[in-house]
């Protein structure tokens, strides 16, 4: 049996003002939203560790957060620092895949 390769970014960084521009290692290019990523952190304080319930609601998180420090964690997620002071963001490359249409 031949394991599936999973992808990873090969490289992260600024897109437009509202965006954050994900270069796959396998050439595909994905522009992420950044409100919506903030949105979608599953860390302890956006999610129920032992329910999964969101804790964070949409509307908690404003139109002009913005990332202000994106780093890699280990070789298996970004860590991203907030403009609303939030930075506890972890991101695996299996969740920023599926959020850039991928299958994660």
């Amino acid at each position: 049996m031949v394991a599936k390769m999973k992808r990873y970014p090969s490289s992260v960084e600024k897109g437009s003002e509202k965006t954050l521009s994900v270069t796959w290692s396998d050439g595909q290019k994905a522009d992420l939203d950044v409100v919506e990523l903030r949105r979608a952190c599953v860390c302890a304080h956006c999610v129920d560790e032992h329910t999964r319930e969101q804790i964070l609601k949409a509307e908690d998180v404003a139109e002009t957060v913005r990332p202000i420090r994106v780093r890699n964690l280990g070789r298996y997620a970004l860590m991203i620092d907030w403009t609303d002071g939030h930075s506890s963001s972890i991101y695996s490359w299996d969740a920023l895949s599926r959020m850039s249409g991928g299958e994660g």
